[in-house]
């Protein structure tokens, strides 16, 4: 089993990297079919997999693209040393206030990462 599988940790999906807490961190692109096989080996172990997609027609796109179940869950999240994020990120901004449908969300270009947070301390006085 692969090292980042382990109990207490969890997948948390992002629709943009973005800190949320205070620590050291990398962040790494990923292809698609990397993001799917994490989000399947954490589900063959029951681990929980937490959705932080605040639109419907993000999660409906990120439901087909990982061939699982994403909800929307619009949260302020903080990520723990524990977590790993699957990031989405559109490559192209869209205009202020503009919420792309599911179908236009298929049409962007977009990449997959992981953020990974290293250590949880303050690192710089």
């Amino acid at each position: 089993m692969p090292k980042f599988i382990s109990k207490g940790r969890r997948i948390v999906l992002l629709n943009t990297s973005v800190i949320t807490a205070q620590g050291e961190f990398s962040y790494k692109e990923i292809s698609l079919l990397e993001a799917r096989k994490k989000i399947r080996l954490f589900k063959k172990s029951n681990l929980e997999i937490m959705s932080t997609i605040g639109h419907e027609s993000t999660a409906q796109i990120l439901s087909d693209l990982l061939n699982t179940e994403v909800k929307v869950n619009r949260i302020n999240y903080v990520q723990l040393p524990t977590d790993i994020c699957i990031v989405f990120r559109l490559k192209d901004r869209t205009a202020e206030g503009r919420i792309l449908t599911k179908e236009e969300l298929g049409r962007t270009e977009f990449v997959f990462g992981i953020l990974i947070m290293h250590s949880s301390r303050k690192t710089f006085k």
